[in-house]
């Protein structure tokens, strides 16, 4: 158990937003009041499931005055892990969302940065909601409807929902950067380095589109795992749910082409060329896909497509065209057997799918059977 007291001046008056998690059982008191007790909050929230869901409330404050903040906390009975957090959040003066319009309606350019943290994703504890926090939505849609052009940086660590899309002219996922975020930033607006980044996760349009969202979070406390192998984009591109941003999407400051493609001793050998005005880089992206025979060994899970094989090119000056290979993994037309216990040919027909991202195939090579 520990008790712990400080003294807290308010720079501010007004309603103070509280919020308390713990491992156990923690009491907050302003002054001898109580004004949060966890006691009775669900556990499964926070500290990789061992803590609490977060209890918030508010108490009034006033701007000057010494105020003597106490808690008490014990985690009897919970085991070894300890944990405590203690959050305040300032009353909120004016209208900060009316105050970013009127600055964008000013600018030629209005670059609006939002995102999650810490506080918002962890290993530790599920999201209940793809949305960005708090009035995030609000601003863009706002700043956006005034501002002759808009930008969007979004600093998160995992997809969230964009109502705002259609209003704004581009967007930037930074994906948590570090320390050197706003360098880098600034290299990337300026155009002294291109944004060359590929999504590495499929982006949905809403939370319920997401592969678990018929069966999480599961019955009677268990969640079990049905999607098999059609995780992630498998799964979207299998049963044809069109995402907000596929697997593999990703814009730079020019466009290319795949020319040709072809399969030399298990490599894709294709042709990229810069069509646009700006040295450029792409990402070369072959999909191995079979239709299956219906057969009873067949297994219902195999997807439409999967990723077998990519590459970066060199940087191509505009108008230019460069040859690069893909080496193809050896297990593209395989698959796990779990009647056998071990790894078995895809019957049916074959082709490498050559493209952009899993959306953008640009060509589409047969393979015969071994």
């Amino acid at each position: 158990a520990a008790r712990i007291r400080l003294t807290f001046i308010p720079d501010q008056s007004g309603d103070w937003g509280v919020a308390l998690t713990s491992v156990g059982r923690a009491v907050l008191t302003v002054d001898g009041t109580v004004v949060l007790d966890d006691g009775d909050a669900k556990m499964g929230g926070s500290f990789f499931g061992l803590g609490k869901d977060q209890k918030v409330g508010s108490v009034r404050l006033e701007a000057g005055r010494t105020y003597e903040l106490a808690v008490d906390y014990t985690n009897a009975g919970v085991g070894m892990m300890r944990g405590l957090i203690v959050g305040f959040d300032p009353p909120i003066v004016g209208d900060p969302v009316a105050e970013a319009s009127r600055l964008a309606a000013q600018c030629d350019v209005s670059v609006v940065i939002v995102g999650t943290n810490d506080d918002w994703e962890s290993e530790g504890y599920d999201r209940t909601t793809m949305d960005l926090p708090g009035e995030q939505d609000h601003l863009i849609s706002q700043v956006a409807a005034v501002s002759k052009r808009t930008i969007v940086i979004i600093n998160a660590g995992s997809p969230v929902t964009m109502p705002w899309l259609d209003q704004v002219d581009a967007v930037l996922y930074a994906w948590f950067p570090g320390q050197e975020f706003g360098d880098a930033l600034a290299d990337v607006l300026f155009g002294d380095v291109e944004p060359g980044g590929r999504l590495p996760v499929t982006m949905p349009r809403r939370l319920e589109d997401m592969p678990a969202g018929e069966h999480y979070p599961g019955r009677n406390g268990i969640a079990q795992y049905r999607e098999g192998r059609l995780m992630g984009y498998r799964w979207y591109d299998t049963i044809g749910r069109e995402p907000l941003f596929p697997f593999g999407f990703g814009l730079g400051y020019s466009t290319t082409t795949i020319d040709s493609a072809m399969v030399v001793d298990g490599i894709v050998r294709c042709t990229v060329t810069n069509t646009g005005a700006r040295p450029t880089r792409e990402t070369v992206q072959v999909y191995a896909s079979v239709k299956a025979e219906a057969t009873p060994d067949t297994p219902k899970d195999l997807p439409t497509q999967k990723l077998v094989g990519f590459v970066r090119t060199p940087t191509i000056a505009a108008g230019q065209s460069v040859t690069v290979e893909v080496t193809i993994d050896p297990r593209a037309f395989i698959h796990w057997d779990e009647t056998t216990h071990g790894w078995a040919e895809t019957l049916g027909q074959r082709e490498l799918r050559v493209g952009t991202h899993s959306r953008n195939v640009s060509h589409r090579i047969p393979v015969p059977k071994r």
